[in-house]
Formats: C-alpha cells, sequence, structure tokens
C-alpha cells in the first residue's frame, strides 16, 4: 500500500476520491493486521488485549508443544476458534489480494501513476 501510494502522490491526475480509497484499503489492512496479530501498540508494551488469531493459535499450540499431559479442552477450543478465525480471514486477505488492491492499482495507473515495484515492466513505446 505504502509503493501504490507514493506511486499516485506522483500521478499528474490526482482526485480526492482515489486518495480516500486508498486511505481506506490501507486501514482496512491495518484492522486486519490486527485482528491477526493484536493490537501493534498494546503489544509493544506488554498490555492485554482483545484475543487475536496469533494469540488463540499459540494457546493451541502450547499444549502440544509444551506439555506431556496433551492438549486439554481449552487447548482444542482455541484450536477450533483459530481455525474458524484462519477461514474468515484468508477470505478477506484473497479478496484484498485478487480483487480490491488490482483493482486500486488500475485506478492508480490510469491516474498517470508512474511504474510500481513488482508489477509487469511495460511494454516498450
Amino acid at each position: 500500500m505504502d509503493l501504490l501510494r507514493t506511486a499516485y502522490t506522483r500521478a499528474p491526475r490526482q482526485n480526492v476520491e482515489l486518495e480516500v480509497e486508498i486511505m481506506a484499503i490501507k486501514k482496512q489492512l491495518l484492522d486486519l493486521d490486527e485482528e491477526i496479530s493484536g493490537h501493534p501498540a498494546k503489544r509493544e508494551v506488554g498490555e492485554s488485549s482483545a484475543p487475536s488469531y496469533n494469540s488463540y493459535l499459540s494457546a493451541a499450540s502450547f499444549g502440544t508443544a509444551s506439555s506431556t499431559y496433551g492438549p486439554t479442552p481449552s487447548h482444542r477450543r482455541s484450536l477450533e476458534i483459530a481455525q474458524g478465525k484462519f477461514a474468515t480471514l484468508r477470505a478477506q486477505l484473497e479478496d484484498f489480494r485478487q480483487n480490491q488492491i488490482p483493482a486500486l492499482e488500475q485506478k492508480i495507473i490510469a491516474a498517470g501513476a508512474p511504474w510500481i515495484e513488482g508489477q509487469e515492466l511495460p511494454e516498450g513505446e
């Protein structure tokens, strides 16, 4: 998103609607990252926050990796929750990867933005 935003700022035909769309998609991706990993500021200081996908997955793996007893009902429940979250998160990420980001990229190109790292090289003119 940072590369797309930088390319957009260099485009000769900028418009407010596209700027709003870029920021909205970036916010959605940040929200998705928070759902996966937890709130970044709270992670830094060690404060508790709402359980994330990673926290459920860690709790589930603890029961098999660090215990001679084996997974408890709590470990199994954490795995079930993680699996449910994974399906939802994966669908959201795939939508960004296959639909939202490519559509946004095309709009930025149409605005006259320069080549963006990771894109196919343009045809010779």
